[in-house]
């Protein structure tokens, strides 16, 4: 059963579960389930871009209880504050519409990009490895 957080592989049967689990078709469960790495799990996950509904929020942070209180009350808000991880953005934003690697002058790392979130027509994230460290809401897109 695939379940709210839950992602099938477009193309596959394969099930990447929300508690990092890999289901495969014609497998069984238990010994033979294979532990993703959060890293594997959220490129599944980012397959999808829509923004998870306050139903799909509260499940996560339910299903998270090491999840500290500042983050899970941002995931709850459909907000998100820095020092989430990849996947906690996700939660909160889902999937952005870009990401890419940037070569500003002050910031080199990954970033995602969003579009008309909380009022701004652009909103930058930038991650420091797997953590949120910056945030740029922008009113006007920028110029070039």
């Amino acid at each position: 059963m695939v379940g709210i957080f839950d992602w099938t592989l477009p193309g596959t049967d394969h099930i990447f579960k929300s508690d990092g689990f890999l289901r495969l078709p014609g497998i069984g469960h238990g010994e033979n389930e294979m532990r993703l790495s959060t890293k594997i799990l959220l490129s599944a996950a980012l397959l999808s871009c829509s923004i998870p509904t306050s139903k799909e929020r509260l499940r996560y942070v339910n299903l998270h209880p090491e999840t500290g209180e500042a983050i899970k009350k941002a995931i709850l808000r459909g907000d998100v504050i820095v020092g989430m991880t990849k996947f906690e953005v996700y939660a909160s934003w889902g999937g952005p519409r870009e990401k890419g690697i940037s070569a500003e002058k002050n910031w080199q790392g990954e970033y995602w990009r969003y579009i008309d979130m909380q009022d701004y027509p652009l909103v930058l994230l930038y991650f420091d490895g797997d953590h949120l460290s910056k945030i740029r809401k922008l009113k006007e897109p920028p110029a070039g």
